[in-house]
């Protein structure tokens, strides 16, 4: 049963709990010094287990290179942690009773527990409670925090949204499509050059005809081996991410009733026509206004939050031991 994880906005930043229903590690000698605050191997493999739902023994041995990766990355999480600790109890952030109640209800809610449920759960994590309160107490503590330092100095402008908008206008586009009609003529060998020999001979033949104003339909029909051969060859309507470069680079300055060369492919060769065709058109900008501040603001958050993260560790005591 995993426990509650609560994430910092951007940075995969767990609060990494101190709780030992599995038995206690054989040392607790420090493995970090920050500030007045000590980050314990207890505490750094407990967390390491926490995220990865592995003992940290068992992936050492697997992988020792990317055992000290994950090691490294949680440890500095864990001094991430304390750092913003400390600047809340430097700012006197403080949380009542009734909103940590409160978030205890979010906690049952979203797990569809009981209260009998909620306990049992924790006793089987080896943790009470007072556990879970404090650590939630300390969740809402540290987004408040950022909140105050980070969030609440974020401005987007509307000039930042229509700049983006014009500098992306694809990527808000509804999907252009392209309905196909093909005659395919198989490889009876793909391995033997005389059998493609003659595929490629036919092809040429068909188009020959096809050039002549004879019916694509009819041609399908009598020479086609691929899908919808009986309906004209019809294959469907396609949008232009769903078709494969060779496809796309072939069809896609057709107009509607262009033909295509014989297209060679792995089993056999293609000859398509372009029934219709619709080009993907820009939404407007207030359709899209509310998801582009969105991007925005997350990478304004992620780089301001990463930036103040750097400043508070510049300003504090840290050394490792590990």
């Amino acid at each position: 049963m995993k426990m509650v994880a609560v994430h910092f906005v951007l940075i995969p930043f767990v609060v990494l709990f101190g709780w030992g229903g599995v038995g206690a590690e054989v040392t607790n000698r420090v493995v970090a010094f920050v500030n007045e605050d000590v980050v314990t191997l207890y505490e750094l493999n407990n967390s390491i287990r926490e995220l990865t739902g592995n003992e940290p023994a068992k992936l050492k041995a697997q992988d020792r290179n990317r055992f000290e990766e994950i090691r490294q990355r949680v440890l500095d999480l864990l001094i991430e942690e304390k750092i913003t600790l400390s600047k809340v109890n430097e700012l006197g952030i403080k949380v009542s009773e009734e909103e940590v109640n409160a978030a205890v209800e979010r906690v049952k809610r979203s797990n569809g527990w009981s209260d009998e449920e909620l306990l049992y759960n924790l006793r089987r994590e080896g943790a009470s409670l007072e556990h879970l309160k404090e650590d939630l107490r300390r969740s809402i503590q540290r987004d408040r925090l950022v909140n105050y330092e980070v969030k609440s100095r974020i401005i987007i402008r509307e000039e930042d949204l229509r700049q983006y908008y014009e500098s992306n206008k694809d990527s808000f586009s509804t999907t252009g499509k392209v309905h196909l009609a093909g005659i395919v003529l198989m490889f009876g060998n793909p391995d033997d050059a005389d059998d493609r020999a003659a595929a490629v001979d036919k092809a040429e033949d068909i188009l020959e005809r096809l050039r002549k104003g004879e019916s694509f339909a009819e041609l399908a029909a009598g020479f086609s081996k691929g899908p919808g051969a009986d309906e004209g060859g019809d294959l469907g309507i396609f949008s232009w991410g769903e078709l494969d470069e060779q496809i796309l680079d072939k069809i896609e300055r057709l107009a509607p009733g262009d033909i295509t060369e014989p297209i060679i492919r792995p089993a056999g060769i293609q000859i398509l026509k372009v029934l219709e065709r619709s080009e993907g058109e820009a939404k407007p900008f207030e359709e899209v206004k509310d998801a582009i501040y969105d991007i925005l603001y997350e990478k304004e958050m992620d780089a301001r939050y990463r930036k103040w993260i750097a400043d508070l560790k510049e300003g504090a005591y840290i050394k490792t031991v590990l």
